[in-house]
């Protein structure tokens, strides 16, 4: 014993250095990743086995962010191909504690070991592909969007290709959480170098789209089956990594028809602009489980069930942006009309309102129609054409009545409109625009 310092005194200043070490005792170290340690514990009571994760930097601000970032997501997950949490105390985050968690230990390598020592087979690839979508359509109903697949990030349960285990959510965002916690900050580089991709970069307005664990995700399959990390969806050349000199002789051992539709899993799936790239697990799985089905496309397609068919409908290029759009355009449209009928019936007898419908030009993704009021007895009547347009990825209404443009709505593709203050700025303009008329008549 130090001379002076008790053993309760030493036993706390271990305790504050490894403050796992009351309930779990370390068995061995594992590898780990570029910010944390990894070990295997067992719990000194139940003997259970779990994995710590301990920060290398615990200095570090943004990462003692990610290790609770990770925590409050695991929290909200329960599923097969997610660790379940078992210890943290990650809610310190802010403080100068020693910042740790443990998770369920699973037993097997990862995939970046596996394929280190071989490919995996067309059929192993796609098994592997099937479940990690499978997980990803659990996280992503429930707000919760990875942002770092990759080969080191999952693990084949019990070294099979059919269980795979998706782990660490540290760059993970998850919409309960940002709706009560600054814990996750855009304008932040995000995602890795296994796969590069410009929604995720500093300036991004998408940082926070599940899409981009979509395209991780094809990545995946790229890597499985070819051995060689993708990490840019375009290269000097601009080559998708599919196009590549160094794989280009692999995919002539891969027998007619599964070649052209795994390579057109690549096409779109590696595509710069998000929009054109694929827009649900849904689709891509279906996409994924037509791969290495045995006959002519003709053949396969009729034999498929009503899910699956389901399935290459939505997959068409651009599904999910024209989707978006109706929803949009139905809302937007339908709150004209109700707050001209709302202004008609506040303005008395005499007012009604009046509109026609509206239609969507699939092509230059714009919608218009008129809708206002108007005076049974005087000739009185303000009847704006209302429009709708998607300029890059954002949707935008806006009038341009006698050639004065206001707009009424701005709001990203993928978010919602705020229809309280949309309302607002609607009887605004309904008012304003009949008492101007009323002047003039009188």
């Amino acid at each position: 014993m130090i001379a002076g310092i008790g053993a309760g005194a030493l036993a706390m200043c271990a305790y504050s250095r490894q403050p796992w070490s009351r309930r779990w005792e370390v068995i061995r170290e594992l590898s780990g990743g570029g910010q944390a340690d990894t070990f295997v514990v067992r719990h000194r009571e139940s003997a259970l086995l779990g994995a710590l994760k301990r920060l290398r930097r615990q200095d570090d601000p943004e990462r003692r962010r990610r290790m609770h970032r990770e925590v409050t997501a695991l929290q909200t997950l329960e599923h097969p191909g997610i660790p379940k949490l078992l210890d943290s105390n990650s809610s310190e985050f802010d403080s100068e504690s020693v910042l740790y968690l443990i998770m369920e230990y699973i037993e097997g390598p990862t995939l970046a070991e596996v394929v280190g020592n071989g490919t995996l087979s067309l059929t192993d690839a796609q098994r592997l592909l099937l479940g990690l979508l499978e997980i990803l359509e659990y996280t992503h109903r429930r707000g919760i969007v990875h942002r770092d697949i990759k080969a080191d990030n999952v693990i084949l349960g019990d070294g099979r290709a059919e269980k795979p285990v998706l782990i660490d959510f540290g760059l993970s965002f998850n919409k309960e959480e940002e709706l009560s916690s600054p814990l996750t900050h855009s304008g932040q580089q995000l995602g890795n170098r296994f796969l590069v991709l410009p929604e995720l970069q500093l300036t991004s307005s998408l940082q926070r789209d599940p899409r981009s664990d979509l395209t991780q995700c094809v990545g995946v399959l790229f890597y499985a089956v070819t051995g060689v990390v993708p990490v840019a969806l375009m290269d000097e050349s601009s080559r998708l990594p599919h196009q590549r000199g160094t794989v280009q002789p692999l995919w002539e051992a891969v027998p007619e028809p599964m070649r052209q539709r795994l390579l057109r899993v690549f096409d779109r799936g590696f595509m710069v602009t998000i929009d054109q790239r694929w827009q649900s697990a849904e689709e891509l799985s279906a996409a994924i489980s037509m791969v290495t089905v045995e006959g002519p496309d003709e053949q396969v397609i009729g034999d498929l069930g009503f899910s699956e068919i389901r399935g290459l409908v939505t997959s068409a290029n651009g599904y999910r942006l024209r989707e978006l759009v109706k929803r949009h355009s139905d809302t937007l449209m339908a709150l004209v009309r109700e707050t001209a009928s709302g202004v008609g019936e506040q303005l008395g007898p005499g007012f009604a309102s009046t509109s026609s419908g509206w239609e969507v030009n699939w092509q230059t993704l714009y919608f218009e129609s008129p809708c206002g009021l108007l005076h049974t007895f005087e000739d009185l009547r303000f009847v704006p054409t209302f429009k709708g347009q998607v300029t890059g990825n954002e949707v935008v209404l806006f009038s341009s009545s006698s050639g004065e443009y206001e707009e009424f709505a701005r709001f990203p593709i993928d978010g919602e409109p705020d229809t309280d203050l949309i309302r607002q700025r609607l009887e605004s303009y309904y008012r304003r625009g009949i008492a101007e008329r009323a002047r003039a008549v009188g």
